[in-house]
């Protein structure tokens, strides 16, 4: 095993998803390394990605949240899953991070090991999940020995099942469009 050196800057530096790490100073944060995807991500080249102050790498909004989530993990030694975040996410490259407090040999913490979590790329794939659940809801919708009623926000009818006409005897063509309470 000892011929199977692993190359850890090699590794880190080619993690397929957005990987930084992060050091304290006072009451600041700042990035110490960043990976290529952390690069790309944030939009920074090799020779500015380090030394970086985390509220320069996050929007205004972002940065309260960020920072709270590595406060938390820095002074409690825990791990933290910060969830997507309203403007650094819009591109949906990665979902959310994980924050993982690095100890010294006494368990105080030297750095926080960032690590994005990969986020859905594909528009393809949601579209398709969105029509499958939209097929499944119409075959419910239609199959369905209940009767439902489908009504807008201004109380217009725009829908119903066929077990809706046979048990209250309402014609869809009569009803669409119309206010519900007109026949209730």
């Amino acid at each position: 095993m000892s011929d199977d050196i692993i190359d850890q800057k090699l590794l880190f530096d080619q993690m397929p998803v957005v990987r930084f790490l992060v050091k304290k100073q006072g009451d600041q944060f700042y990035c110490v390394a960043m990976n290529k995807m952390g690069r790309d991500f944030f939009g920074k080249d090799k020779g500015h990605s380090s030394a970086q102050l985390l509220e320069n790498l996050f929007g205004v909004e972002d940065f309260k949240h960020v920072f709270h989530a590595f406060d938390v993990c820095w002074n409690k030694n825990l791990v933290v899953t910060l969830p997507n975040l309203p403007e650094s996410m819009k591109a949906l490259k990665t979902s959310g991070f994980w924050v993982n407090p690095i100890c010294d040999d006494e368990g105080k913490v030297i750095c926080l090991d960032v690590i994005g979590q990969p986020g859905s790329v594909d528009k393809a794939v949601v579209e398709r999940e969105r029509d499958d659940a939209l097929s499944l809801l119409t075959s419910i919708f239609d199959a369905s020995e209940v009767g439902i009623l489908v009504f807008d926000k201004k109380r217009q009818i725009i829908k119903m099942n066929h077990s809706f006409e046979r048990i209250y005897g309402w014609n869809e063509g009569d009803t669409i469009g119309k206010d519900f309470v007109d026949f209730v």
